[in-house]
């Protein structure tokens, strides 16, 4: 008999990235990295992240850790966050094949609990799909997926 499998939350997932990678990140920071991980498959669909697309992450990094800033974190503090952020995000983008299917699942129950968080997700994954050279057919398929496994479709 199987047994059913435990729904993975952000909370589960938190627990779990911040343990196995050893980082320290409050809850809300990494919500909101979480937030850009659909961003993030979009722009590596095609095996390479180019310049334009680094940049893309990089602003989207730079606009949530500023948003920190502004609920008190230190000049320094920003900087740090930045910097750890920066690190998740090309460790990610590496590891897709360890943690693609956890942050989905979970981003998903997330998005299905707090539909405020639904817009910026889709204009993420619509806004990094259409950098470069335009929506290429994978990409297409890549946000479909997506749209998908979010149940945003």
């Amino acid at each position: 008999m199987k047994t059913p499998s435990a729904r993975v939350t952000l909370e589960t997932l938190y627990e779990e990235y911040t343990l196995a990678r050893r980082i320290e990140l409050t809850m809300e920071q990494f919500i909101t990295l979480a937030t850009f991980f659909p961003a993030l498959l979009i722009i590596s669909t095609d095996g390479r992240v180019d310049e334009e697309e680094w940049d893309y992450v990089e602003n989207l990094t730079n606009n949530f850790c500023d948003t920190f800033g502004k609920q008190g974190l230190s000049q320094q503090e920003i900087i740090d966050l930045k910097k750890l952020l920066g690190r998740e995000v090309h460790y990610l983008q590496a590891n897709f094949d360890t943690w693609e299917r956890k942050f989905t699942k979970a981003l998903k129950t997330h998005l299905a609990q707090h539909a405020d968080s639904r817009a910026l997700v889709l204009d993420s994954i619509h806004h990094s799909a259409a950098l470069s050279e335009g929506v290429t057919d994978k990409e297409k398929i890549m946000v479909e997926y997506l749209l998908k496994e979010l149940g945003m479709e």
